[in-house]
C-alpha cells in the first residue's frame, strides 16, 4: 500500500521553496503535474510544497489551498477542515548523539497528547532517509472506533541528525462505508509524498520570497 521504506529517495524529488517564514504559510507551485503524485481520496490534487514556518523544513502537501494555520505555539500546526486532517511539525537543538527514539521521547515531554501507533493497529514501519543527513524512524497506523463506522489514522515520523531532533505529525478522520479506505489512503499519501520529501532548509533558502502563499 505505501510505496515509502529505505528506498523512499526514489519519490520524486521536490524543488526547494523559496519562503520568507511569514504567515500564512508559503508554497511552491509543483514543477510538474499533479498526477505525478498518486491519486488518494480527498487528496487528489492541489500538491505544493510548503514551508513549516520557523521550522526549517519544507514539504509537499496536497489541496494545499485548503489548509489553514494554527496557533501551535513553538510547533508548525495546520489544518486540513475537509478531511477532518492536523499536521504538526517541530525541529529543534539536541546533543549530537540524539536518536530518533530520544527525540520521540523529547516530543512527548511537551505534548504528552500525541498520538501513538500501538503494535496492533501499525500498517506500517519504517525508515526514511528524509530530510537529508536525518534517520527517521516511520510508523502508520489506523484505529477504529466501535460501532460506528469511524476511523481514525496517524503517521508518526521522527528523525535525527548531529545536533538536531525532529518531529512530524499527522492525523485523519473519516466517517461512513469507506472510512476505512479512504483514511488508507490520505496516511500512504502524507507517508510516501510528504513526510518522504521533506526537507531541511539552509539559511539561504529561508531568506528568498516564495513565489505563492496558501491563503
Amino acid at each position: 500500500m505505501f510505496g515509502c521504506s529505505s528506498q523512499a529517495g526514489q519519490v520524486r524529488e521536490i524543488s526547494a521553496t523559496q519562503a520568507s517564514g511569514a504567515k500564512p504559510v508559503p508554497v511552491e507551485e509543483p514543477k510538474a503535474a499533479d498526477a505525478e503524485f498518486p491519486t488518494s481520496a480527498g487528496y487528489d490534487s492541489g500538491w505544493r510544497v510548503a514551508q513549516a514556518f520557523g521550522q526549517s523544513i519544507e514539504l509537499p502537501v496536497p489541496d494545499a489551498a485548503s489548509w489553514a494555520v494554527q496557533e501551535g505555539g513553538r510547533w508548525w500546526h495546520i489544518r486540513h477542515a475537509a478531511s477532518s486532517s492536523q499536521l504538526l511539525i517541530r525541529t529543534w537543538r539536541a546533543p549530537r548523539s540524539s536518536s530518533p527514539q530520544a527525540c520521540e521521547h523529547q516530543a512527548r515531554l511537551w505534548r504528552p497528547e500525541l498520538p501513538e501507533v500501538p503494535i496492533e493497529r501499525a500498517i506500517l514501519r519504517d525508515r526514511l532517509n528524509a530530510p537529508k543527513g536525518f534517520h527517521t524512524e516511520l510508523s502508520v497506523g489506523v484505529t477504529s472506533q466501535r460501532g460506528r463506522s469511524v476511523v481514525e489514522g496517524v503517521a508518526l515520523a521522527f528523525g535525527s541528525r548531529p545536533g538536531r531532533c525532529l518531529a512530524m505529525v499527522y492525523t485523519t478522520r473519516a466517517e461512513g462505508p469507506a472510512a476505512e479506505a479512504m483514511v488508507a489512503e490520505r496516511l500512504a499519501a502524507i507517508a510516501d509524498n510528504s513526510f518522504a520529501n521533506a526537507r531541511e532548509l539552509s539559511i539561504d533558502d529561508r531568506a528568498r520570497v516564495p513565489d505563492h502563499r496558501l491563503p
